[in-house]
């Protein structure tokens, strides 16, 4: 190890992140109680630090020299020594397009010793948006209910019900409980008319597509799922397409 990668164990350093289109490039992992036992670091007693999980490589905390295993000192002058995770992660959203971080990088082996076993932060500003449409939907045979047609990269991958989409909402949510999750078109008692299920349809793909922009999210296993190709169900459906004029014509 050189002398110049031993001297960041020694300080802490003020690093400046501005936003790029990949979102702060970093993770946060650590408590998510307040308070919490004095513990050395790098020969100083200090409270309970969230510290950098992950760096996206070539984002921008690699490039002010974030690395993973940092600990978190303060986040825009604001001291955080014994902070909850959700504190901190405040904080980084607080700070808008640029953070200022004091941190103190620690040896590997030091790292493991420190790190709690906690709730981690997703950058959730890290967009990166899919091609999602939903063109058309099907009726069942019996017309009990209704699929959407939903399509990435413009091809069929998934027939869906909405009580689908209800379910994949649920999901990232417990994933990412500090997600802000965009609202579903409303639930609909009655058996819907076209006008209706136009509505719907075109609400399903906007949340879908709101929802999935975000990279950490559309990466994640339920959405992998689904998004997968399953060939919809075995029954008989009647298909629809939906004209520029906003109606119905059915596709045999």
């Amino acid at each position: 190890m050189t002398s110049s990668n031993q001297a960041i164990y020694r300080e802490p350093r003020t690093v400046v992140l501005v936003k790029t289109d990949t979102g702060f490039g970093f993770n946060v992992r650590g408590q998510v109680n307040e308070g919490g036992q004095l513990k050395s670091i790098g020969g100083r007693l200090y409270g309970p630090l969230q510290h950098v999980s992950a760096v996206l490589q070539g984002g921008a905390a690699e490039k002010v020299g974030v690395r993973p295993g940092d600990r978190i000192i303060e986040v825009n002058s604001n001291r955080v020594e014994g902070a909850t995770h959700s504190q901190v992660v405040n904080l980084i959203r607080q700070g808008g397009d640029s953070i200022s971080l004091k941190i103190l990088s620690v040896p590997p082996g030091e790292a493991t010793r420190l790190d709690p076993d906690d709730d981690q932060f997703y950058d959730y500003t890290d967009r990166a948006p899919l091609n999602i449409k939903i063109p058309s939907y099907s009726h069942s045979a019996d017309g009990s209910f209704v699929q959407f047609h939903v399509h990435h990269n413009d091809e069929l991958v998934a027939l869906r019900r909405y009580s689908e989409f209800v379910a994949l909402g649920a999901q990232i949510q417990r994933l990412f409980p500090d997600l802000p999750i965009p609202p579903l078109p409303g639930k609909w008692l009655f058996k819907m008319n076209a006008a209706q299920l136009q509505k719907r349809r075109v609400g399903l793909e906007a949340w879908l597509n709101e929802l999935l922009a975000v990279r950490v999210v559309h990466n994640a296993e339920p959405v992998e799922k689904f998004l997968q190709k399953d060939g919809g169900t075995k029954q008989s459906f009647q298909r629809y397409v939906v004209l520029p004029d906003g109606s119905h014509y059915p596709v045999t």
